[in-house]
C-alpha cells in the first residue's frame, strides 16, 4: 500500500495487520508496506523530534527500510532526539503489557455462574454464555435389590391383608431353588440316576418325586423310564394307566421318530412329566435297549430320570450308570439303607470313566417311611454319607408317597415340596458340572 509524498507521519496497519505487515517511509517520501521477516526486528523511520541519540558502538537508533539495497542496510545518523525509538516485533507493531488486563468484549465475557442447580444430587451447572453451557453429568443410580413378597407364614397372612412384607429367609431359599430349577440350560440332553443296591429304599417313589418336581418347575421336558432288569413298579406309582410302556417302544423303535410317536409310550402325569414303565411283563432289559431308549427319549427331552434296580452286576444296570450324569440315592434310616448307599457310590466310582466324576455328583436323600427309627443312629446318619456324597438332604415324611399307590405332586406337603425341591436344585447344579461331551 502506497500513499502521497509529503505525508506527515507514518501510518501504522491495525494489530491484526501488524503481525505480517510493516509500514515505513522510505527515502523517496512514500510510505511503502513491507512484509515483517521472522525473527526479524526492523526499526522504523521516526520524525525528526523522536530519533534517539546514536549509540555508543556507533549504531543508528533508527534503520530506513531502502527499497534500493537489502532491509535493514544502515542509513546515515540523523540528529540525536530525546524519546527512544519503539520497535514492531515479528508478531506486533507495539505490545503494550496492560493488554492483558483489559476486560473482554461483551459477546466474550463469561456470564456469572447461577446459584440454581439440583437440590436432590447436589450437581451445579456452570454457565458460559447464553449459548454455551456444561453440565457434570449426573450419577447413575444404583439398581434397587428387589426382595420378593411374602407368602408365607404370618407375613403372608398380613400381606393378605394389604401389607407389602417381605419374604423370609426360608421363602427367599426356595425361591432361589425354583430359580436354580427353571433357568438351568445344556447343550446337550442329560441324565439322572436314581439307585440303592437296597431293595424297599424308595427307588421308585424318589424318581417319581424327582421327575414331577423337575417337571412341574421347568414346564415339561422331563421323562423317567424304569431301566431294571425285570418288570418294576415304575407304572403303578405313577398316574394315568398306559396301554403301552417301554417294551412296545423298544418293540417299535425304528418308527419313533417324533416326539408324536413317542407320546403314545408314555403315561402323562399333571406334574407335565412323562412316564415310560411297564404295562405288563416284559424280558429282561439289556445294555443295549438301555441305550436304544435314551436315543430315543433324548431327541424329545431335556432331562431323564433313571429308575433302577438292586444288581449292580445286571447288563441294563451299567449302561444306565454310563448313560447318567448326576445321581440321586435315597437312603432310609436304617442300618441296612446306609449300607446300600455306600456301597452303590462305590460301584458308581468303579462303573465311570475317573474323568466323568459322576461320583462326585450324587445327592443323598435321607427319606422317612413311619418305622422305627434310631435316634442317634439318625443324628450320625447325615455326617457318615456328607463324607461320600456331595449333598445330604432330609425330607420329611409324607402321606402322598406313603400310602403305596399313584403319587401326584400337587398333593404333597407344602414342606415336603420344598425339600424335594431342594433336591431338585442339587441335581440341576450337578448337571452344570458334567462334561458337555455326550456320554452316549
Amino acid at each position: 500500500m502506497t500513499t502521497p509524498a509529503g505525508a506527515g507521519t507514518p501510518r501504522f496497519a491495525g494489530a491484526a495487520r501488524a503481525a505480517n505487515y510493516t509500514e515505513a517511509s522510505a527515502s523517496d517520501g512514500t510510505d511503502t508496506v513491507l512484509p515483517v521477516l521472522a525473527d526479524t526486528v526492523t526499526f522504523v523511520d521516526l520524525p525528526d523530534d523522536e530519533r534517539p541519540a546514536p549509540k555508543a558502538e556507533g549504531r543508528p537508533g533508527g534503520t530506513l527500510l531502502n527499497m534500493g539495497g537489502a532491509v535493514g542496510d544502515p542509513a546515515p545518523a540523523p540528529a540525536p532526539a530525546p524519546a527512544p525509538a519503539r520497535a514492531v516485533t515479528d508478531t506486533a507493531v507495539s505490545v503494550d503489557p496492560s493488554d492483558d488486563d483489559r476486560p473482554a468484549p461483551a459477546a466474550e465475557r463469561p456470564e456469572p455462574v447461577p446459584a440454581g442447580g439440583d437440590a436432590a444430587t447436589g450437581e451445579r451447572a456452570l454457565v458460559l454464555a447464553p449459548d454455551r453451557q456444561i453440565a457434570r453429568r449426573p450419577r447413575t443410580p444404583e439398581v434397587p435389590v428387589v426382595v420378593p413378597v411374602a407368602t408365607w407364614g404370618l407375613r403372608g397372612k398380613l400381606n393378605g391383608l394389604g401389607l407389602r412384607l417381605s419374604a423370609g429367609p426360608a421363602e427367599q431359599t426356595h425361591l432361589a431353588n425354583q430359580a436354580t430349577i427353571r433357568q438351568a440350560t445344556w447343550t446337550r440332553p442329560m441324565g439322572i440316576l436314581v439307585a440303592n443296591e437296597k431293595g424297599g429304599s424308595g427307588k421308585t417313589p424318589t424318581s417319581v418325586v424327582v421327575a414331577g418336581v423337575l417337571a412341574m418347575i421347568r414346564g415339561g421336558y422331563v421323562a423317567v423310564a424304569e431301566f431294571t432288569e425285570s418288570t418294576g413298579t415304575l407304572c403303578r406309582r405313577s398316574e394315568g394307566d398306559p396301554s403301552r410302556g417301554l417294551a412296545e417302544m423298544l418293540a417299535n423303535a425304528g418308527n419313533v421318530t417324533s416326539a408324536g410317536v413317542l407320546s403314545g409310550y408314555t403315561a402323562p402325569q399333571t406334574s407335565f412329566a412323562h412316564v415310560v414303565g411297564s404295562v405288563r411283563g416284559r424280558p429282561e432289559l439289556r445294555g443295549e435297549d438301555v441305550h436304544t431308549a435314551r436315543r430315543i427319549m433324548d431327541r424329545h427331552y431335556h432331562l431323564t430320570v433313571v429308575d433302577t434296580g438292586t444288581n449292580h452286576l445286571a447288563d441294563c444296570y451299567r449302561a444306565a450308570v454310563r448313560t447318567c450324569d448326576a445321581v440321586v440315592v435315597p437312603v432310609p434310616v436304617t442300618p441296612d439303607g446306609l449300607e446300600g448307599a455306600l456301597r452303590t457310590v462305590d460301584q458308581i466310582r468303579r462303573y465311570t470313566d475317573r474323568d466323568a466324576g459322576l461320583h462326585q455328583r450324587v445327592t443323598a436323600v435321607i427319606t422317612h417311611t413311619g418305622g422305627t427309627e434310631l435316634e442317634e443312629f439318625r443324628r450320625a446318619l447325615p455326617a457318615t454319607l456328607a463324607d461320600v456324597c456331595a449333598h445330604v438332604v432330609e425330607v420329611p415324611e409324607d402321606p402322598e408317597i406313603g400310602r403305596g399307590g399313584p403319587i401326584t405332586i400337587g398333593r404333597l406337603s407344602p414342606q415336603s415340596l420344598r425339600k424335594w425341591a431342594e433336591v431338585a436344585a442339587h441335581v440341576v447344579g450337578d448337571l452344570t458340572l458334567a462334561p458337555e461331551a455326550s456320554l452316549l
